[in-house]
């Protein structure tokens, strides 16, 4: 597919742009349930007198569940971080391209998006090429 890049890696990038709207709100909720600890209640039961809680009782399991949630906030900061600092460094012409081709919802063609920034569909798909290869070496593909 590219240099450096096998197929599968290179469609693994182009999902992190895809989703990144999304995994930007999720990383913020993640972020706002460990300061509160919230996820810890979120499966609260006010059944007073029966059952369990819901709750994680067991301190090992809750730093478990705390460290996993570490790591995912951890691993979504790489992305995003990533992901912004190419972004932050595109033409507006590069910053169209990746609105066109990951976040419309049109799904527009190459084609499409070529005519609309006035450019050949070799030069948009290079271009987008030259950007999903920026993401994978600040990600460390």
């Amino acid at each position: 597919m590219s240099k450096g890049l096998r197929t599968a890696q290179y469609k693994s990038i182009e999902d992190e742009i895809r989703f990144y709207h999304s995994t930007k709100k999720e990383l913020e909720q993640l972020r706002i349930n460990v300061v509160t600890g919230s996820s810890f209640q979120e499966f609260r039961d006010d059944n007073i007198g029966g059952g369990s809680s819901g709750m994680i009782s067991n301190p090992t399991e809750q730093r478990a569940l705390l460290l996993q949630m570490d790591r995912q906030i951890e691993r979504m900061q790489k992305v995003i971080l990533a992901l912004e600092s190419v972004f932050n460094k595109l033409s507006d012409e590069e910053k169209q391209l990746i609105q066109f081709r990951y976040w419309d919802r049109s799904k527009p063609t190459w084609v499409w998006i070529a005519r609309k920034l006035n450019m050949d569909e070799s030069t948009a798909r290079r271009k987008n090429r030259r950007i999903v290869l920026e993401i994978g070496k600040r990600l460390g593909y």
